[in-house]
């Protein structure tokens, strides 16, 4: 399964008036062995959807490749050079997606517009299916190249921007691909703290301070709402607090969120037995 490469009327728009020959594609076989990627995410306790993954492991896949975005360099003559690399990436069905690479060299006639281009396209095929709570990405690894090779108007080739060991390579760190996909949880409670309300919010002004420097309370008729600076393994995190009288003391509600990371062997860096001592230790300012 492949991209359409660029088409042949943009590699050489007129053939008239410059006479140039019919690009030439054909295919290389770099001569490793196909091989598999299984890489799966946790989406039950994550929230984490299929786009996310794809775009993530896209993403990593770009990085992978290691080389620059396709880019124009004007010269003196008002021609372009046209180098680097482009990223393409689809789904055709729910299931099954595509990434393509794309490796450009050739030139821009600023006179004309027209683009004279080899491409060397790799192409990725990622299959997806769901088990247990998890998303299952399968990414299969071919180490088959397409070569659209494109002439000047005088008929000189343009290079292939990658040798075959180059190629090689770029699939070999592909392989080596295991992105970790940041997810975020929120956390809230409602609390009746026997104390008055003055007390408990001075209690987190004094304790945590406010998460953005000289905040101070937003003031309704009956209670007091702001964000403080909580302390945690994750550095300072916001947490807005909600505080109003009651008849028995005070009503604290309260929320704050923490980032993770979701592991491609489907484990998580969210562990809930260390939000209870964050919960414990808010309840405790509150009822200093």
């Amino acid at each position: 399964m492949s991209f359409k490469l660029l088409p042949a009327s943009i590699i050489c728009t007129s053939a008239i008036l410059f006479g140039c020959a019919a690009p030439v594609m054909k295919s290389v076989d770099l001569g490793s062995a196909p091989t598999q990627v299984k890489l799966t995410y946790d989406s039950g306790d994550t929230g984490i959807s299929q786009a996310q993954v794809f775009s993530n492991i896209s993403s990593a896949i770009t990085n992978a490749a290691g080389y620059k975005a396709k880019g124009y360099y004007r010269n003196s003559s008002g021609i372009s050079d046209i180098k680097g690399m482009e990223v393409k990436s689809r789904c055709m069905t729910e299931s099954q997606c595509m990434i393509g690479l794309l490796f450009q060299n050739g030139e821009r006639y600023s006179s004309t517009n027209n683009e004279y281009v080899t491409v060397q396209e790799i192409t990725i095929p990622v299959t997806f299916s769901r088990a247990d709570g998890k998303i299952i990405a399968l990414i299969d690894i071919n180490y088959g190249v397409n070569i659209l090779e494109a002439r000047n108007p005088v008929f000189v080739p343009y290079s292939p921007l990658l040798d075959n060991a180059a190629l090689t390579r770029v699939f070999k760190n592909i392989e080596k691909i295991q992105p970790e996909i940041s997810f975020s949880k929120s956390f809230a409670e409602e609390l009746v703290i026997d104390s008055q309300d003055n007390v408990v919010y001075g209690n987190f002004k004094r304790v945590y301070g406010f998460y953005k420097y000289n905040e101070d309370e937003s003031k309704d008729k009956i209670g007091k709402t702001s964000t403080f600076s909580l302390k945690t393994n994750q550095g300072q995190v916001p947490l807005t607090a909600e505080i109003y009288p009651s008849r028995k003391g005070t009503l604290l509600n309260y929320n704050f969120t923490m980032t993770y990371s979701a592991k491609p062997d489907g484990t998580t860096s969210y562990e809930p037995q260390d939000i209870a001592p964050i919960k414990a230790s808010i309840k405790n300012v509150a009822s200093m």
